[in-house]
């Protein structure tokens, strides 16, 4: 802001001017004029120069492209990336999680996905059938995702500052704006961060949990098919979940093996199935005999849904 020169009263003297005192009388305004210009000059330069804050390039939000981490082609019942930052962070009142996730190891066929009272499932963040990070434990956990609240969004890390413990769970990193340590509030296996090498997260809630570790998005590798994960049907979500309060999922087989083994390194038994609630899932000899019966890795079935409130 420019500064503004005050207004002085006119010069009075009782003498008589002369031809030397009126010259005089201009040399001295020329001279305060010409002081009063080098305080207002010097005033500018000072006001224009930028604050510290200000010199350090600042990321927006708006900058971060942000993506589902999987290549799940049924993008009928996916959220919106940019909606599970936007709007999921700024409307709790309308908008909640739930999750419900099957193991290949256990015991149980079937599980039940069920929003509080008084809300619908309206889309899905992930549903996948393989390899996938997250748990339903961080819906109460980790919701603030990677431990960094909506309200200091973006963090965007400096290279090779993040920090994952051994259970892949985000620690620490180092803020590249301010060159500050930042530590994360509460800790989730950090899928953007942690399990895909991106220097931020993403959604800023447990979404950010969730996601498959061997999908393109997240390895960076060509193409768009992951060799260790099946998805959800369509048909299964449109006709037994969309809308609902709740829905039941259960595994079972509609191959005419049933294909299991016994996994020496961990002592248990892995048991896959071909389809959820009858409905085959798309690629299952090529993901299950090629990649993950050979070595005897576990499947995890596990959705993750955005609720809304009616």
């Amino acid at each position: 802001m420019a500064a503004v020169a005050k207004e002085t009263a006119p010069l009075v003297t009782k003498t008589v001017p002369t031809q030397n005192s009126t010259l005089r009388g201009k040399n001295l305004c020329v001279i305060v004029c010409l002081i009063a210009g080098c305080i207002l000059i010097s005033y500018q330069m000072i006001a224009a120069a930028p604050k510290l804050n200000e010199m350090v390039e600042q990321v927006s939000s708006d900058e971060i492209e942000r993506v589902l981490f999987t290549n799940n082609p049924n993008e009928a019942y996916l959220c919106d990336a940019d909606f599970l930052f936007e709007d999921v962070n700024t409307d709790p009142d309308t908008y909640q999680f739930a999750c419900a996730m099957i193991s290949s190891f256990g015991t149980e066929t079937s599980t039940v996905l069920e929003c509080p009272d008084g809300y619908v499932l309206d889309c899905l963040v992930g549903a996948s059938y393989g390899r996938t990070a997250g748990s339903c434990e961080e819906l109460v956990t980790s919701t603030d995702g990677c431990g960094f609240a909506y309200s200091e969004a973006p963090i965007v890390c400096e290279a090779d500052s993040i920090v994952c413990d051994s259970a892949a769970e985000f620690e620490e990193c180092v803020d590249s704006q301010t060159q500050s340590l930042l530590t994360a509030d509460s800790a989730c296996d950090c899928v953007p961060m942690c399990a895909c090498d991106l220097d931020h997260p993403q959604f800023y809630n447990v979404a950010d949990c969730f996601g498959d570790t061997t999908s393109t998005i997240c390895s960076g590798k060509p193409g768009d098919w992951d060799p260790q994960n099946l998805y959800m049907p369509y048909a299964v979500w449109l006709n037994d979940c969309e809308g609902k309060q709740q829905c039941e999922l259960s595994l079972s087989n509609v191959v005419s093996n049933v294909y299991s083994c016994w996994n020496e390194e961990f002592q248990f038994e892995n048991v896959y199935y071909s389809a959820v609630n009858g409905v085959a899932f798309g690629g299952f000899h090529q993901v299950v005999l090629g990649q993950m019966l050979p070595t005897c890795a576990y499947m995890d079935f596990k959705v993750l849904s955005v609720c809304k409130a009616v």
